[in-house]
């Protein structure tokens, strides 16, 4: 049996269905599954970033293709980041905090002068509980806007 890119896309939908239709409900054998699967698809999806010829010569694509024509045999060499996979709405942040992030979270605080009145009254008329919990949601998404981002172009 060939596992193909198509066949993991198919199953990979048709798992997050069937998990979907039943919330509440976490086998956790069928979300490691899952996510081996994505591991796998993306493994699919790789672009191999230089070739190598033997053991010791690794050379960018146009070389290899040059070199192909003429008989040499080459690999593909790859480079993806490490599983597991980031879901959507996921990203990868930095165990501490930057100072860009922590002095853009606490400057996220809600004001008049930047909020249309209809979102800043709103805001007022919620409970102090409620505007902790939108403050903090501003604060994360301020930290998020600025974390470092993981740089994986190796061309």
């Amino acid at each position: 049996m060939n596992i193909t890119k198509e066949w993991l896309q198919q199953t990979i939908s048709e798992l997050e269905q069937e998990r979907d239709a039943t919330p509440g409900v976490v086998n956790e054998d069928a979300v490691m599954a899952l996510e081996a699967m994505r591991i796998a698809l993306a493994s699919l999806e790789a672009e191999a970033v230089a070739w190598r010829c033997g053991s010791t010569v690794t050379v960018n694509k146009p070389v290899a293709d040059d070199w192909k024509r003429r008989g040499f045999a080459f690999h593909p060499l790859y480079a993806v980041l490490p599983a597991p996979v980031v879901p959507n709405g996921w990203v990868l942040v930095p165990v501490e905090p930057t100072e860009d992030m922590i002095v853009n979270g606490f400057e996220s605080e809600p004001d008049e002068s930047f909020s249309d009145e209809r979102e800043w009254e709103e805001y007022d008329a919620v409970s102090g509980c409620q505007q902790a919990a939108h403050r903090a949601k501003l604060c994360w998404a301020a930290m998020i806007a600025v974390a470092p981002k993981l740089k994986h172009d190796l061309t």
